[in-house]
């Protein structure tokens, strides 16, 4: 009995170890293709802030996963997947409504504030 139960224990293990790659890169998986429904949606423009969140998280989960922590990788898959999810959605409601999308953004600008204006000298009493 001792001899049947070290081939099943070991096979237990190797599937436990397994299991966080498996599902880190099943959820990864999931992300990328919801952020695909997204962008098809045109989420960039009707949800960019939901679009872009979520592929942030993925490109941390993807760093994460190769790194080795798969359940970092997951949570953040799992981030990524919530967010393209609400793009989508929000992208629909936007084109059902007819709504015009919002005007894009001009690039941010970095400007110096004007210089302080002269102050003349304290005088000496």
């Amino acid at each position: 009995m001792h001899a049947t139960c070290r081939p099943a224990a070991c096979l237990l293990v190797l599937l436990a170890v397994g299991c966080g790659p498996v599902r880190a890169t099943s959820v990864i998986g999931d992300a990328e293709a919801a952020i695909a429904r997204a962008r098809a949606a045109d989420g960039e423009r009707f949800a960019p802030y939901q679009t872009i969140a979520a592929e942030l998280y993925l490109e941390k989960a993807r760093e994460q996963r190769g790194r080795a922590q798969y359940g970092a990788a997951e949570d953040l898959a799992k981030e990524s997947l919530r967010f393209a999810r609400d793009a989508v959605e929000r992208a629909g409601e936007q084109r059902s409504r007819g709504g015009a999308a919002p005007a894009p953004a001009s690039p941010a600008t970095v400007t110096r504030p004007p210089p302080a204006p002269e102050q003349p000298a304290p005088r000496n009493q």
